[in-house]
């Protein structure tokens, strides 16, 4: 039939069809439907031609089919049962693991296996559901079984409990020691003691790790045009916006500002402690071969930011997200500010090192390059990386179509953006812009974004794709807001 047929959901719908046949023929002439199912997937799998589509659809529609197994198997297992089987499930669960491992070890001395692959294959084997969970259901539904399901029933549902709790944790030890899977190396960050100790921990336990500025001194401009100004909150933060900051500052021919909003009860600092305040970010400055500028305010976070900025006429605004499992608490500061004042504001997502060798652009729409042009320029001057455009186009746009917007961008991209180490123009037409950003986000170290133009209500309603990223990436994120004046001249416009 897979010869006739070509559309996904016609497959899936056959596919199904198929094995609620086989299913119920082998329950009409008296034969085992779980082996008459596995018989058919090593009868397609292993023929000729190979054509594994079917497979791969049908197993799409597995995590149902999971919960009905569990579902179903569950109605059949009495609570009473578990106690007087206690010791016999507790003998099971501890046997399989026991044969699982020695026979792992064995199997795997005999073939001469690798040493890894014979210490560590039979912890890995751990987690158990799938033909269990089928044969728990055979046996509480056969009569000539009765008397045997009140304890076969309870003992190998508790197995599979128990299999799949510790089982996957184990699988990733497993992996980890084994050498199969990377883990992600902690970085310490340079600086003085008194940085380290502020910086140490936070709500994850780790600050954001700095890549080591290895590119020397950067010169600063003779005449400055404006400041480029880090609201700086917490010392985990402060050393890494400091280095965005600088970096902007660079590029816009500016100097680096560091502000700091206070609680008036808290306008008790001596000279010293002030001094001691800005340490990571004047530390970070200088060793960019730039002067810090530094300054207290005593008012909330966000009016102070924003008089702050039209105070210094500043060209950039740098802020970064908090470190913590809901960084988008963040947003209710965030949003006031960047409507309000008139220069872009650079909201940074610390998640892992920041460093910008490999920087992904998403966009929707062409019209969001304008906005990140500036800071793309930005980190280009500081290094010479390598970009991705990635542009995200509707599900069901044509071959034709995603070929020119793709020839479209990689023109735009030639003829604008200039001593990159390489650019690459991807058009894609994407069911899930998350995804497609998350899997692109794999082979990068930057992602940098326009922010959602949409406000209140209109955002709860359809969204911010920027605030999806920073939730859910785990990459270091530019959500970049045009300011005032951008916004006022493209509606002009």
């Amino acid at each position: 039939m897979l010869d006739k047929l070509h559309n996904n959901g016609e497959m899936l719908t056959a596919g199904l069809a198929l094995l609620l046949l086989c299913g119920e023929l082998t329950r009409q002439l008296h034969l085992s439907s779980l082996l008459a199912g596995m018989m058919a997937g090593f009868v397609m799998i292993n023929r000729a031609e190979r054509d594994v589509r079917l497979f791969r659809i049908i197993n799409g529609f597995e995590p149902p089919v999971y919960v009905l197994f569990f579902t179903l198997a569950g109605v059949h297992l009495d609570l009473s049962a578990l106690r007087l089987a206690g010791w016999v499930g507790l003998a099971y669960f501890v046997a399989r693991i026991i044969g699982k491992y020695f026979g792992s070890w064995i199997g795997a001395s005999l073939s001469g296996a690798d040493k890894t692959v014979r210490n560590f294959l039979g912890l890995a084997l751990i987690p158990q559901a799938g033909v269990a969970i089928g044969f728990v259901f055979m046996v509480s539904t056969d009569p000539k079984l009765a008397d045997w399901a009140t304890t076969i029933t309870p003992v190998v549902l508790a197995g599979v409990v128990l299999s799949e709790l510790c089982g996957p944790l184990l699988v990733r030890v497993t992996m980890e020691k084994a050498g199969e899977i990377n883990r992600e190396p902690e970085h310490r960050q340079p600086g003085s003691s008194l940085t380290r100790f502020f910086t140490s921990k936070n709500s994850r336990g780790r600050s954001p790790a700095l890549e080591p500025w290895a590119l020397g001194e950067m010169q600063a401009p003779a005449t400055p045009v404006g400041m480029v100004m880090a609201g700086t909150y917490h010392f985990a933060t402060a050393r890494a916006l400091a280095r965005v900051a600088t970096i902007l500052a660079h590029h816009f021919d500016a100097l680096p500002l560091s502000v700091r909003v206070l609680k008036k009860e808290e306008d008790t600092l001596n000279e010293e402690e002030r001094q001691n305040l800005f340490l990571p970010e004047t530390d970070e400055a200088a060793a960019l071969g730039y002067p810090m500028r530094t300054e207290i305010l005593y008012d909330k976070r966000a009016s102070a930011l924003i008089a702050a900025t039209e105070k210094h006429k500043a060209t950039a605004l740098v802020l970064g997200y908090p470190i913590s499992r809901d960084p988008l608490k963040f947003q209710k500061i965030l949003d006031p500010v960047a409507s309000a004042v008139s220069c872009p504001v650079v909201a940074v997502r610390f998640v892992g090192t920041m460093t910008w060798k490999r920087i992904l652009i998403p966009f929707i729409q062409p019209e969001e390059l304008d906005i990140l042009l500036p800071i793309i320029e930005a980190m280009i001057t500081s290094c010479h990386p390598r970009l991705t455009f990635q542009h995200l186009l509707f599900a069901d746009s044509t071959g034709d179509e995603i070929r020119a917007r793709d020839k479209e961008l990689a023109s735009w991209a030639n003829s604008t953006v200039y001593d990159a180490d390489s650019i690459r123009c991807l058009a894609e037409a994407s069911e899930s812009r998350l995804e497609s950003i998350l899997r692109e986000a794999r082979r990068h170290d930057l992602i940098i974004m326009t922010a959602s133009r949409l406000k209140g209500t209109k955002r709860r309603i359809f969204g911010s794709l920027a605030n999806v990223v920073v939730e859910n990436c785990r990459n270091p994120v530019f959500v970049v807001y045009p300011g005032r004046a951008k916004e006022s001249t493209e509606a002009s416009s």
